[in-house]
């Protein structure tokens, strides 16, 4: 299972103490050239960073207290390689982790700060786009959350240790309003089994009128709110999922099931606001994925992933049902243990839409925006180095 899973090797700057307390410093540069088609009548070709993991620098302590304690923390901030801008809310130092805690070797870690919920940690990791492919094998607008595309600020987290290949983890998310204890708190929890050839993973997140505020829309704004605690501004929404991979040789088989519910939504993160009128009162995704590697060499992999979402929406009674047929290839060469070079392409076609809505056109996940018309491929070729 490690060898499919891209990992950070991180280079060790500073070390106090003993060889059990020590600074590292780490990184993942991931850039390249990215095709949309049919964006606004036209095929479009940009130069594109982070699409198969998040061009990030980061820090990361331990210090050894004894005992089989230890004193942890990570600081994480992601940005883009092409102009240098850092990504999500310009006053986040560390828009993409920041946390401090302790741990235990036999009774897990307990941390506090900017986190990671279970979808991610658990579920994520188990699919296509969470193991493999990035931004463009990801669901439907991240609606499960499997690619990240938000954490939860205020957390304090639970992470047990691993006992027979099985582990825990818990999460809280607090509002931090006076008088608001509900208005955009989050809490989730998940397990997993890891029993060499097989791993399994199960998990659960819910998140309470998160986003009070309208969140700006990809790509004509990148500014994530702090307070964000889900990919779309709603009064509820509840996510959990499913997925196992199943690894023999130099073949790995994947399924997962995902679903999302939403009450009362108002905007995303991918597309904006809802226009006037076109709100819905409630939406529901579920998500379907199998998912397959192989290494033809140990330096020489593909992956090819399908998948089908189905959506209902109800808007003043009136129930649609938009559907999505996905499939995404990618073929990576390891020139190093540090460097690789990639090559990706997505399809992604939308049935059942009612036109004039959000879910009217396609809106392949990566893209350099909505499609014009029921469907769209992106394609994209890229190099990522790990420091």
């Amino acid at each position: 299972m490690r060898r499919f899973i891209g990992i950070a090797i991180p280079f060790l700057f500073s070390s106090v103490a003993n060889a059990q307390s020590s600074v590292t410093l780490y990184g993942l540069l991931d850039v390249g050239l990215g095709f949309t088609s049919n964006t606004k009548g036209h095929g479009t070709i940009q130069e594109q960073s982070g699409y198969l993991q998040g061009s990030r620098w980061g820090l990361k302590g331990v210090e050894d207290l004894g005992g089989s304690n230890q004193a942890i923390f990570t600081l994480e901030n992601g940005f883009s390689i092409s102009n240098g801008a850092p990504l999500g809310n310009g006053s986040q130092i560390f828009s993409r982790v920041a946390f401090v805690g302790l741990q235990n070797s036999n009774y897990g870690a307990i941390t506090f700060g900017r986190q990671y919920e279970p979808m991610v940690d658990v579920v994520g990791p188990l699919t296509a786009n969470g193991a493999y492919g990035g931004y463009i094998f990801t669901h439907p607008f991240d609606n499960d959350n499997t690619d990240r595309t938000f954490r939860l600020s205020n957390s304090v987290k639970y992470t047990s240790s691993k006992f027979a290949g099985f582990q825990f983890e818990s999460i809280y998310g607090f509002s931090n309003q006076p008088g608001g204890f509900s208005q955009n708190r989050a809490y989730g929890a998940g397990m997993s089994y890891d029993g060499g050839a097989l791993s399994i993973a199960a998990g659960c997140f819910q998140s309470d009128n998160a986003n009070s505020t309208a969140i700006g829309a990809l790509p004509s704004s990148t500014a994530v709110p702090t307070y964000m605690n889900g990919n779309f501004a709603s009064e509820r929404q509840r996510t959990w999922g499913v997925a196992s991979r199943y690894t023999v040789g130099s073949l790995s088989l994947g399924a997962a099931y995902t679903h999302t519910s939403l009450d009362a939504p108002t905007s995303s993160f991918y597309f904006g606001t809802f226009p006037t009128g076109t709100a819905p009162q409630t939406l529901r995704f579920g998500n379907y994925e199998v998912s397959a590697a192989y290494y033809f060499t140990p330096a020489f992999y593909g992956v090819a992933m399908y998948a089908y979402t189905e959506a209902q929406d109800s808007l003043n009674g009136v129930v649609s049902r938009p559907h999505w047929n996905h499939g995404a290839l990618l073929f990576g060469y390891q020139l190093s243990k540090r460097t690789k070079v990639y090559a990706a392409a997505a399809y992604l076609n939308l049935g059942g839409a009612v036109s004039g809505t959000p879910f009217g056109t396609a809106y392949q996940t990566g893209s350099a925006g909505p499609s014009d018309a029921r469907s769209q491929v992106v394609a994209r070729v890229g190099i990522l180095h790990l420091f």
